[in-house]
């Protein structure tokens, strides 16, 4: 199965014709990430990340290794909890063709998270 923009082709020309009705979309970016990393540093895991910069407490640039085709794509954060009391907290502040950029945060603060994941969908 080949996933594209202009939708879904089968190896198997048989199951072509019992394709979904709705479209498929594909992941176009991934990663896990220890945010208490200073600098720029490789993810832990990922796919088409090249690096992830932490450019303040809390604060992350997820950068890719093939630019998306669009910025209006979807972006999906999660961390673990940091520091004390709070309920954890994870957005996204920007999104380009190039990067997204992430912040993390408990009780009202940005902080680092020693466990982020990200997830681009497009």
């Amino acid at each position: 199965m080949v996933i594209s923009d202009s939708g879904v082709q089968f190896a198997d020309a048989s199951l072509q014709s019992k394709a979904v009705p709705t479209p498929i979309y594909g992941c176009r970016a991934w990663c896990t990430f220890d945010g208490t990393l200073t600098g720029t540093n490789a993810p832990s895991a990922g796919g088409n990340v090249t690096s992830v910069t932490r450019n303040s407490a809390g604060n992350y640039t997820v950068n890719f290794t093939t630019a998306l085709p669009a910025a209006n794509s979807s972006v999906s954060v999660a961390c673990n909890g940091s520091g004390a009391g709070g309920i954890p907290y994870s957005g996204v502040t920007s999104i380009s063709t190039a990067s997204v950029t992430v912040v993390t945060a408990n009780g009202g603060s940005y902080v680092d998270s020693s466990l982020v994941t990200v997830i681009v969908i497009r």
